[in-house]
């Protein structure tokens, strides 16, 4: 079983990098599926380096918002978003007793096997309803034999059946310790775990659930025995690798039931080589999933957050605490790789190594033997490890894949289909269009899935109706699906009752934009697509219209302007690609202050706290000046606490802009940051870019510009500056901006072309209305990029600047300020004297 991890933040060390060579392939010692071993068993594959950082596309839509060796026998770690410490002492094992409710232990060291890790169910455990209205006879029904495995919470043993249905056939036996019971978290744990083995035994490749039975001391759980052992001691047992054809038969296994158990509302949490396991000997064994101990109900309007499973199969958005069902498709995407090549595709030293790679590698594909294994075959696992979840294919998506058609799956119902008639029946008119010409581009290849899963529904006259989805979700519903509530999507879904579905509609209303943007040919798709569109579908649009059809605000305005043509107002191909997958915008929080003291109090403690955040969660922490006054604004950080505390160290320093003219120039943003700031903080020189301004007052701000662009996308390939990932802008963590009472800010001011700028990262200005006349300036897709914007504004001159900048009402370039995660405006009362009354409350 892998391991539940707990919440809190540890640092991590400086040597938890992702390694770039392939380990070896040691010798594993035989251990039955319920051991726990740190050693490593399968060889590791060099990850290789993210996506090119410059590639700039419209095709590519944003990123979902934010957001344990055995293959997995190491220890769990307790660890807080997104990485754990490295160390396997005391937090660990806090961790794990929380989640058994047990006393502290006196040792530290790896997680102990069995009951060396529990209590003895004292204190608060003695106190729980253990009872779990079981059947009490188990001794009076089987005769228990040798034990055959023994894990963390319970062990196996073999028993005979000695009456009823089974008489004479010999089945496992989990024994679970009711004295290890010690919280009612451990208690629902062995609960649902029945319940769940119990609803889900009918599948030929789930493990049969005979019985339950319990005494005074423990819970015995009878299943099938299965006696062929684990798909990773096959793995091992044929070099470390399947060919492709075995790889194929055992793939479909593990898909078939997966879309089974995904069907009914389950996702198992923790799906890896150790929790499959053969029924026999033979070659041609059937492959069972075990262990639903981690698994839970996954209701299709919710998103789990615990972070538990094992370390080299947890998918990313596990760590980012907002995951479904896709988890295991990623999981599935690991054991693919592995069966394929011998090698995990991520790997690490320590568990916060691992995670950095899930976190940040890409799987390595070029090595051996990759370059002899089938493209379809790699597009096959390429499509499954997908770090965006939306972009992966489902369980029944995957059966359909041409690699795996030869081996003639049986397809299941697939619900993500449901999920997509709904959103798509509730949508505009203006929306359906949209999806029907794209519809008309999907590949033949994609359609054979989408084919099948309109036969499933059993289609009457040509068409679906409402009771076609009822009836079929009835004919594959257990219990687990009642108790996940999935049915309940049905309910909203009403408007089907009056409307047929034929298969061009249904294709339209079933098309999932994210996975078809995994597809290598998307781009060409979309071309079709928007073709399409403009003779069928398309029509004139405001900017508030389309901004309501997206659910975005005014704040939005700007940025939609330019997904309209002037010409005739109809959406341009930029915008249809945009208006496909939508956008995000972050929320902008207002704060007023009465007192300049509050104010600088409140902002070095935002600093503060976004430099702790990213300085365990990255290593660094990327901060972007102004001049003006916002210098004058960041005194607080050199007092105590936060002198002392802050890491600066792991700082890195740049500017947003800068006026041409020598660095000890009094118009010179650096000195004013160097003589006001960075003088007095042990940020390291090196870690300080300032941008060439040393050319003189007859410099060239273009060179200058160039040469900034340059540096920071040197320090991109040195990953101090991440990309953004959906226009490979830099995204720097914090920037600090200042407003001009004209509403400008940077050296972007109102009316100037450069607002514009698409395409470059930095830009020259020879022509400021604010003396000097030449200078340098990030441009504003790279500012709208960074994860936190602060806008600081402290003067009555400006008030009208500010509530025009923050009402949209005028094409103020500070009006059109976003980024990542959060915009805020840090007012004193003078500056926000002109907001309408109830935007924001004095602090």
């Amino acid at each position: 079983m892998g391991h539940c991890y707990s919440r809190n933040i540890s640092t991590v060390d400086d040597d938890d990098e992702i390694p770039s060579a392939t380990a070896q392939l040691p010798h594993r010692s035989h251990q039955n599926h319920h051991q726990t071993s740190s050693s490593s068993s399968i060889p590791q594959s060099p990850a290789t380096s993210e996506v090119n950082p410059y590639n700039i596309s419209p095709f590519q839509s944003p990123l979902p918002a934010g957001v344990a060796p055995s293959p997995a026998r190491t220890p769990g770690r307790k660890f807080k978003w997104p990485f754990p410490p490295p160390s396997p002492a005391k937090p660990i094992m806090a961790a794990l007793r929380r989640r058994r409710g047990t006393a502290p232990h006196p040792r530290d060291g790896p997680i102990p096997e069995d009951s060396e890790a529990g209590g003895s169910g004292g204190g608060i455990g003695e106190r729980l309803d253990k009872n779990f209205g079981f059947a009490k006879n188990f001794e009076g029904k089987y005769e228990l034999g040798r034990e055959v495995g023994r894990g963390h919470f319970g062990h196996t043993c073999w028993a005979k059946a000695k009456k009823g249905k089974i008489k004479g056939q010999t089945v496992a036996v989990k024994i679970i310790s009711k004295s290890k019971m010690t919280s009612a978290l451990s208690i629902e744990d062995v609960r649902r775990e029945v319940k769940l083995l119990k609803a889900l035994s009918g599948h030929s490749h789930m493990v049969k659930f005979y019985d339950v039975f319990e005494d005074s001391d423990n819970v015995f759980v009878v299943m099938e025995l299965c006696e062929g052992g684990e798909l990773l001691d096959s793995i091992l047992a044929r070099g470390g690798r399947y060919p492709e054809a075995e790889a194929k038969r055992i793939l479909v296994q593990i898909l078939s039931a997966t879309a089974f158990f995904h069907l009914q509302g389950v996702v198992h949490r923790d799906l890896k080589p150790e929790n499959f396991l053969f029924t026999s000997k033979n070659e041609d064994a059937v492959l069972k999933v075990i262990d639903f101990g981690l698994s839970d109900y996954a209701r299709f309007d919710q998103r789990l957050n615990d972070v538990v499973g094992s370390a080299y199969y947890v998918a990313p958005e596990v760590l980012h605490r907002s995951y479904s069902t896709e988890a295991d498709i990623w999981s599935i995407g690991v054991i693919s790789y592995i069966l394929l090549c011998g090698s995990r595709p991520f790997y690490g030293r320590t568990e916060s190594a691992i995670f950095r790679c899930v976190l940040r590698a890409n799987p390595n594909f070029d090595d051996l033997p990759w370059p002899s294994i089938s493209p379809i075959a790699k597009d096959f696992v390429k499509r499954l490890l997908n770090k965006d979840h939306r972009k992966r294919m489902t369980a029944a998506q995957a059966l359909a894949h041409p690699w795996l058609r030869d081996e003639n799956p049986g397809l299941l119902l697939d619900f993500s289909i449901y999920k997509l008639v709904k959103s798509y029946i509730r949508a505009s008119p203006f929306r359906r269009a949209a999806l029907k010409s794209l519809s008309k581009a999907i590949p033949e290849e994609e359609l054979v899935f989408l084919k099948a899963q309109f036969m499933l529904l059993e289609p009457e006259d040509g068409g679906l109706h409402l009771h076609n989805f009822t009836t079929a979700l009835t004919r594959y519903a257990t219990d687990a699906m009642i108790e996940s509530r999935l049915p309940d999507i049905l309910n909203m879904m009403q408007p089907l009752a009056h409307k047929k579905l034929d298969f061009e509609e249904f294709c339209a209303a079933s098309v999932s934009v994210y996975q078809l943007e995994a597809l290598e040919e998307w781009e060409q798709i979309a071309t079709v697509a928007f073709e399409h569109f403009e003779s069928e579908g398309s029509r004139a649009i405001s900017v508030q219209e389309l901004a309501e059809e997206m659910s975005l605000g005014p704040n939005a305005y700007p940025l939609l302007k330019d997904w309209i043509r002037s010409l005739d107002g109809k959406l341009n191909f930029l915008g249809y690609a945009k208006f496909l997958h939508g956008v995000t915008m972050a929320p902008v929080k207002r704060r007023v202050f009465k007192t300049n003291n509050e104010m600088a109090v409140e902002l070095a403690k935002y600093t503060a706290d976004l430099s702790s955040k990213f300085c365990k969660e990255r290593g660094v922490f990327t901060v972007v000046l102004s001049g003006g006054d916002l210098i004058a604004w960041l005194w607080k950080l050199l007092e105590a606490p936060y002198i002392d505390s802050i890491e600066w160290s792991k700082w890195h320093i740049f500017w947003v802009d800068e006026r041409v003219c020598a660095w000890d120039h009094a118009d010179s943003n650096y000195k004013l940051a160097y003589d006001g700031f960075l003088s007095k903080v042990p940020i390291p020189a090196e870690n300080i870019y300032a941008i060439d301004n040393g050319l003189g007052a007859e410099g060239n701000a273009e060179l200058a510009a160039e040469r900034y662009e340059e540096c920071l996308k040197q320090k991109v390939n040195q990953n101090i500056i991440r990309t953004y990932k959906s226009s490979g802008f830099p995204q720097f963590d914090l920037q600090l901006l200042g407003m001009g009472p004209d509403g400008h800010m940077a050296s972007l001011f109102p009316g100037h072309a450069q607002i514009n700028e698409k395409v470059k990262w930095v830009t020259s200005i020879t022509d400021s209305p604010k003396p000097p006349s030449k200078r340098i300036t990030l441009t504003l897709p790279v500012i709208n990029c960074a994860s936190y914007n602060v806008m600081a504004v402290c003067d009555k001159e400006q008030a009208d600047s500010v509530a025009a900048a923050l009402n949209h009402t005028k094409d103020l370039p500070a009006g059109r300020l976003t980024a990542d995660v959060e915009v805020v405006w840090f007012l004193d009362q003078a500056a926000a004297s002109k907001l309408p009354h109830g935007w924001c409350s004095i602090l």
